[in-house]
């Protein structure tokens, strides 16, 4: 034992403020013999099967032994925070560990009701997705719900739940909201963008509905477009890529007669005047009087 404190003692002086348990996990692991010079092994199973066979069912893996020795560190870091007084780097405040905030990924640390403040700014604008430590601007690791749920009151993150959860829905390639019942519904075989298939039934309140116009289902007619927006069908088709005006073809039908009228009525309103009698378009003539 002696040997083993020793050596162990040395690791410790060589890692100052650094988390050692892990280190002397791996140490005595790998290099305990080695200390000890032991160099032949006792057999304990000859001796004792049934009791080595029943411990090793017992035992732990790496992985497991890893996270119990993380998890007991982050525990012990917590109560000796909870005692200490902090200086706030945002409000200046001295305040007791135990009421303030750190993601234990890093070393910022900073009161609650200055956490809460920013917390709730991001999340009234709807910025809840990838919320990151607030209190090192380097440090990129993604706050979890249960430390959100540990500074916000329960209706703002009810407010965050509901929205993280709409982002997640949106984010789905075979989910879409039907246009009566603002349910969402799985299109079950296919994704929303689907050219081939359109059709979307709503199991709430069991509309049929076209997954393209949101307006009901029309088979294999072209979506309808109203008059107000043909100019910025046309607009928008004209600066499309070749993908997206696939899309458009495939939902408005005949584009390209679309596009035609568009083109034919800028020549008339630009080189044409409607008659002051009956108000159809003609050429500008200068014996014309508008």
């Amino acid at each position: 034992l002696r040997i083993l404190s020793e050596n162990l003692k040395n690791i410790w002086s060589e890692n100052t403020d650094e988390p050692v348990l892990f280190l002397w996990y791996t140490s005595l692991g790998a290099q305990a013999l080695e200390w000890l010079n032991i160099t032949a092994t006792l057999d304990l199973t000859i001796s004792f099967p049934s009791v080595i066979t029943k411990s090793l069912k017992h035992q732990l893996t790496s992985a497991q032994v890893a996270t119990t020795i993380y998890n007991y560190e982050q525990e012990k870091k917590l109560i000796l925070l909870s005692h200490s007084i902090i200086t706030c780097p945002v409000c200046l405040n001295n305040v007791y560990g135990k009421d303030c905030f750190s993601c234990y990924s890093c070393p910022g640390i900073a009161c609650k009701p200055c956490i809460k403040l920013y917390l709730e700014v991001l999340i009234n604008d709807g910025q809840v997705k990838s919320i990151t430590c607030p209190t090192n601007p380097t440090c990129n690791i993604e706050l979890t719900p249960a430390q959100i749920a540990a500074v916000v009151d329960e209706q703002m993150f009810h407010r965050y739940d509901r929205l993280l959860f709409q982002l997640s829905i949106d984010s789905m390639d075979d989910i879409i909201y039907c246009p009566r019942c603002q349910n969402p519904v799985i299109i079950t075989g296919r994704n929303k963008n689907d050219l081939n298939n359109t059709l979307g039934e709503c199991a709430t309140c069991s509309f049929a509905f076209c997954t393209l116009c949101r307006k009901a289902y029309h088979g294999v007619n072209p979506c309808h477009c109203p008059k107000s927006k043909l100019q910025d069908i046309y607009k928008e088709y004209q600066n499309a890529t070749p993908v997206e005006r696939v899309v458009l073809e495939r939902k408005y039908g005949k584009i390209f007669k679309l596009m035609d009228d568009m083109a034919s009525m800028e020549i008339i309103q630009s080189t044409a005047r409607k008659c002051p009698t009956c108000s159809i378009y003609v050429d500008v003539c200068v014996i014309l009087k508008v």
